[in-house]
């Protein structure tokens, strides 16, 4: 429900429990600290979820062993940990070894294993690889619908995952229907100002973005962002991609003034929670808006080669080719 202070009071009673009953350091007591973790991890206070998941992880290993089923969700959550921080390697080889484990112990066909599925299709969203992530993305919703039902709200993070993934490929019909689906089940599920909610909007903005009507994508932009502000406060990593968002559709008006004020917001939010490689992308972004006043011209392009440098730096060279393509073309 997004009520994080709440959540964290009952996380710390229940491990008060944990200690005074003498299992704060067994498997048992890891599920208290698996809640403590996840809370932490939507709050944005990283350090404090990472010390958890870490505590978790040695306390399993040490008891059951590493290839034990209650070794997988930790994975997993580990594996968020490692994405939300962007080290992406990391990441897929938590992901990789949690499907492994739910797949080996549950079945191919366990809602788990769709779990570790959408993750790993995500991560192959984001490093470009689209075959890849359809491969996975089709398989996760296989298996959320025959499980949880078409109308759930597990279904709805699959339907999004895939949307998201026809629309990096083009293909914004097969995107549409599905992104729509999702909003609706998770509206459904968890109520029209919920961020799950605003997660399915923003998707839904960027496709009417890239399809060029920015009537609708600013709508679905606005809505998305009323939600994120209202529910995660207005400094949260999630206000960030609604606000790049509202930037391009002014840029894409011609209202670079507006845009520049966005792109710089949205700078600000990805460095203050730590995204390296979002804050590079949003650098670009601002070099755009600034190129449009041939009086800001040369700062333009500081800013998009301090972006191209930034992709490299973080291992993600392949990546700066559309910030070199602008570049070569200015």
């Amino acid at each position: 429900m997004a009520r994080h202070e709440e959540g964290l009071r009952w996380a710390k009673l229940a491990q008060a429990l944990t200690v005074s009953l003498g299992e704060a350091d067994t498997v048992r007591g890891t599920w208290v600290l698996n809640i403590l973790g996840l809370i932490y991890l939507d709050k944005g206070q990283l350090d404090e979820a990472e010390e958890v998941m870490e505590q978790i992880l040695a306390i399993v290993s040490e008891e059951l062993g590493a290839d034990e089923l209650e070794m997988a969700g930790p994975l997993n959550n580990r594996g968020n940990l490692h994405y939300r921080r962007d080290r992406l390697e990391d990441a897929r080889a938590c992901y990789q070894r949690a499907l492994e484990l739910f797949e080996r112990i549950l079945g191919p066909e366990h809602p788990d294993v769709a779990l570790a599925l959408g993750n790993l299709a995500r991560l192959a969203l984001d490093r470009g690889d689209l075959d890849g992530a359809e491969r996975l993305g089709l398989r996760a919703l296989a298996i959320r619908e025959e499980s949880n039902g078409p109308e759930s709200l597990e279904a709805s993070h699959a339907q999004q995952d895939l949307g998201n993934i026809y629309r990096a490929r083009g293909e914004s019909a097969k995107a549409l229907e599905l992104l729509e689906r999702a909003a609706v089940g998770a509206a459904k599920a968890l109520g029209a100002e919920h961020p799950e909610v605003g997660y399915a909007l923003l998707s839904l903005g960027e496709l009417h973005l890239q399809r060029g009507d920015l009537d609708k994508a600013a709508r679905f932009y606005s809505r998305a962002l009323g939600i994120f502000q209202t529910s995660r406060g207005p400094d949260h990593l999630d206000v960030a991609p609604a606000v790049v968002g509202l930037g391009e559709v002014a840029l894409g008006r011609n209202r670079p003034n507006e845009a520049v004020r966005q792109f710089e917001r949205a700078l600000e939010l990805y460095a203050a929670n730590e995204r390296p490689r979002d804050a590079a992308w949003a650098r670009f972004a601002l070099a755009r808006a600034r190129w449009t006043r041939k009086a800001s011209q040369a700062e333009a392009r500081a800013l998009a080669r301090a972006a191209a440098e930034e992709l490299t730096a973080l291992g993600a060279a392949a990546d700066r080719a559309e910030i070199d393509a602008w570049l070569a073309g200015k």
